[in-house]
């Protein structure tokens, strides 16, 4: 199975699954499996959440994928979690690529 297919299984099970019981939802290349990559990412936004706006409660997360591709052979996705906690809504960039060793080394930032 190409890699692609198997992402687009990723998201599409992770749309219908509504995965993390309802905290996690849309689509995002890290829902599924042992969602290893999921709780780090989401792990840097509770960080951010917190050091910035004081905000320890996450109510929730919608992923959204923008875009995915492959540069020099490798796969790179770039999406956008919308968080809502304390009352309020931020978004991040997510941004996912593919290693040599076909682990993923990712980035968050935060969108104002």
């Amino acid at each position: 199975m190409s890699k692609y297919a198997a992402v687009f299984c990723i998201l599409a099970l992770a749309a219908c699954a509504g995965v993390g019981g309802g905290q996690f939802s849309g689509e995002s290349a890290t829902f599924g499996g042992d969602n290893i990559l999921r709780n780090d990412v989401f792990g840097l936004i509770k960080k951010w959440e917190r050091s910035a706006f004081s905000c320890n409660a996450i109510e929730g997360v919608h992923a959204k994928t923008d875009d995915l591709k492959r540069i020099e052979g490798r796969l790179q996705v770039l999406e956008t979690w919308t968080v809502k906690a304390c009352g309020q809504t931020h978004s991040y960039r997510v941004n996912m690529r593919e290693d040599e060793r076909g682990e993923t080394d990712f980035n968050v930032s935060y969108q104002k």
